[in-house]
Parts: structure tokens; C-alpha cells; sequence
């Protein structure tokens, strides 16, 4: 397998709800693209980040969990 694919924005949030069997927040990058994050991953981004009106600039990877996907931080694995 490839290495994953990590990218640097700001995203906004922009409100949860729930995927095909998981809840999600909701993410929306400075290009307009939306995201999803699974709730298990928010505690990283909860304690390494600030979030600040909503907004928070970090690197992002994709992660997959059953069979949704979503992102997750990547700056703790970058060492950020």
C-alpha cells in the first residue's frame, strides 16, 4: 500500500449529524470541498489543536472505518 495522502488546510466546522452507521462531524475546506470526521477521532484534534471560531489549520489524512470514510489529524504523525 501507497503512502497516505496528507494535506495542509483551514477547515471550518460546519455542524454533525450521522453517516451510515457512525456520527460525524461536519468539515468545510477554505476550497469549498466537505468533510467528514468520525466523533472517535475528534479527541486528537480536540487536545493538540486550537479551535477558534470554528476554523482550525492543520494537516489532514483520509482514514477509513468499516466502510465510510473520513479524515483525520495527521500533524501528530507528522510531529506537528
Amino acid at each position: 500500500m501507497g503512502r497516505q495522502y496528507v494535506f495542509e488546510d483551514v477547515l471550518t466546522f460546519t455542524g454533525y449529524g450521522r453517516g451510515r452507521s457512525s456520527a460525524v462531524m461536519h468539515f468545510s475546506g477554505s476550497t469549498g470541498a466537505e468533510y467528514n470526521m468520525f466523533l472517535t477521532d475528534t479527541e486528537d484534534l480536540i487536545k493538540a489543536k486550537d479551535i477558534i471560531d470554528g476554523r482550525v489549520k492543520a494537516h489532514w489524512t483520509f482514514c477509513k472505518r468499516g466502510s465510510n470514510y473520513g479524515i483525520r489529524l495527521a500533524d501528530i504523525e507528522l510531529g506537528k
